[in-house]
């Protein structure tokens, strides 16, 4: 007859556990591509995971990317969506004219009075670019003349002497002039009349020495003996004293 040998207690629990184990409930993953969020431990994926470009835009949360998430330079035009860039996306002073098209700036672009003289290329703007009425103190053209009346004045009897003089604008010289005796009410005073008893005795630069670019107007002086009340003008022809090099 054999002896059954003893065993010791604790080969008896190993044995046990073994067996419980073996005997247990094991679950497999039913079928490909089913592994849900709840089967992956938080933290487990990460990049060297996924496989390069199947990370699509669906799959990633509202707001998740940050600027420091985005490279340096990869944003192109081609990502931005028409009219979605204002000017608080700009920094101040990074646009340069070499970001703007040629002949894309109009005026309704252009802040009223943000532009001085010295936005301005100089000898690039001419006559045609200018509104003549806005300017003031500035001759519209190069050449004008001016005029001045004396009051009207008797021609009875030996005749009323008179001296008339026409001034030029200051910053402008005369370079010419002269005078007539005329009747206000005659034609607005663009006739002359009775020239043989209208005298000039005298029409001279102001002042009437000689010199360079000093005139500056013109003066005349005459007796009105034609028995009729007349005016003296005077001329003067005055243009700038420093005319701009064009």
């Amino acid at each position: 007859m054999r002896s059954i040998s003893r065993r010791s207690p604790g080969l008896l629990l190993v044995t046990g556990a073994l067996v419980l184990s073996l005997g247990g409930t094991a679950s497999a993953l039913p079928g490909k591509n089913m592994v849900d969020s709840n089967d992956v431990r938080a933290g487990a994926v990460n990049s060297s995971d996924i496989r390069n470009g199947t990370v699509r835009a669906p799959d990633l949360a509202f707001g998740s990317v940050s600027a420091d998430k985005i490279g340096d330079g990869q944003v192109t035009s081609l990502k931005l969506l028409n009219g979605t860039v204002r000017g608080e996306d700009v920094a101040d002073n990074t646009i340069t004219g070499g970001n703007i098209a040629n002949e894309t700036v109009q005026g309704q672009d252009v802040e009223n009075g943000s532009l001085t003289g010295a936005d301005v290329q100089d000898n690039s703007l001419t006559g045609q670019d200018v509104n003549e009425s806005t300017l003031t103190g500035i001759m519209p053209s190069q050449t004008r003349y001016v005029f001045s009346d004396s009051p009207a004045l008797s021609g009875a009897g030996g005749g009323t002497p008179r001296t008339q003089t026409a001034a030029c604008p200051a910053g402008e010289r005369a370079i010419g002039g002269g005078g007539a005796w005329l009747i206000p009410v005659l034609n607005g005073g663009n006739d002359p009349t009775a020239l043989d008893r209208a005298y000039l005795s005298a029409s001279m630069p102001v002042p009437a020495q000689p010199g360079v670019s000093d005139a500056t107007g013109w003066q005349v002086a005459g007796r009105n003996v034609t028995g009729t009340e007349r005016i003296l003008r005077a001329y003067a022809i005055c243009v700038p004293t420093a005319i701009p090099a064009s």
